[in-house]
């Protein structure tokens, strides 16, 4: 499975840390990849599936994002805000879904905007190294070819 690129832009990697998978994150470790981005830019669909609201902050509702679910995978999307009318219904992978917020007003430190993308493997429900499956020409390979 490869993920759409949801931004067209490269990870994050500010004063504020690293958007990799497994960076640093206190006493944590990064569970997923941050995707640069403009504010207010459109957002894409990582993967097909059914599309809903998530937040993820739950003592914060200015942030929002959502869950795609799809057959076999679900990708959580943060900070930005999803078309109303998407909300519950399938959405293409590559699909215009949202339009991008600025998390860097909330953290600061240099931090640049992003969008941040888990991903994880259904039935049972187990997070995956998104970097694993971005678009690229070897992972493009691995999954038979162009």
């Amino acid at each position: 499975m490869i993920l759409y690129n949801s931004t067209g832009l490269g990870i994050r990697s500010d004063p504020a840390g690293s958007g990799r998978f497994g960076a640093p994150r206190g006493n944590r470790k990064h569970q997923g990849i941050d995707r640069l981005c403009v504010s207010e830019q459109i957002i894409k669909a990582e993967i097909e599936g059914t599309l809903v609201l998530a937040y993820p902050y739950p003592d914060d509702k200015i942030y929002t994002g959502c869950r795609i679910w799809g057959k076999s995978w679900m990708v959580k999307m943060f900070y930005f805000i999803p078309i109303p009318a998407l909300i519950g219904c399938k959405v293409l992978s590559g699909e215009a879904i949202g339009i991008a917020q600025d998390i860097s007003q909330k953290y600061g430190g240099g931090m640049l905007a992003h969008i941040h993308v888990g991903l994880y493997k259904l039935n049972p429900t187990l997070l995956v190294n998104p970097e694993l499956h971005l678009d690229t020409e070897e992972n493009r390979l691995k999954e038979g070819g162009y």
